[in-house]
């Protein structure tokens, strides 16, 4: 007999565990088997409404039909006390210092600085972005006229039809 023949395959070994199993716990492997069954089951289903369906989701349907049902008035109102938040932040930090020293500095690099038609400059670096978890390099991006790209070139089609 071959080497291979002798052996016990792995599912025949876990096989042969399982049904030792069963017969010293019959009642425990009756639970754990409706338990996996439950859970393989219902699992994605309540995965899927507390993500997304529950109330206190921002997309569940009751979240997305109370902001559907908002005037534009009602809108216009969260929406300028979401700006006031910013301003009070902004406020808070330009007036500790934190930001009018970079303003002054930045200034003054500014008054020496002769931009082009449609030229402007973004710089971003992590400290933007403390408190989001979001990794980002210090990078300064140069474009003219909101293209960053030299080589850009227009598209020839339109992306927004259909096939």
């Amino acid at each position: 007999m071959k080497e291979k023949d002798k052996k016990e395959t792995w599912k025949e070994k876990r096989r042969r565990k399982l049904n030792e199993f069963e017969e010293k716990h019959p009642k425990l492997y009756d639970f754990l088997v409706k338990a996996a069954a439950v859970t393989v089951v219902v699992g994605p289903i309540a995965a899927a409404y507390f993500v997304g369906y529950s109330d206190g989701s921002k997309i569940s349907p009751k979240a997305i039909q109370e902001n559907f049902d908002k005037t534009s008035e009602e809108l216009d109102q969260l929406h300028q006390e979401w700006l006031q938040k910013q301003r009070e932040a902004y406020e808070k930090n330009f007036n500790q210092g934190a930001y009018a020293n970079n303003s002054a500095e930045f200034k003054i690099f500014a008054e020496n600085f002769n931009l082009q038609p449609g030229e402007s400059y973004f710089i971003w670096d992590d400290n933007q972005f403390k408190g989001e978890g979001l990794p980002v390099d210090m990078m300064i991006d140069h474009q003219v006229y909101g293209i960053g790209d030299p080589e850009y070139k227009e598209i020839d089609y339109n992306p927004w039809e259909m096939d």
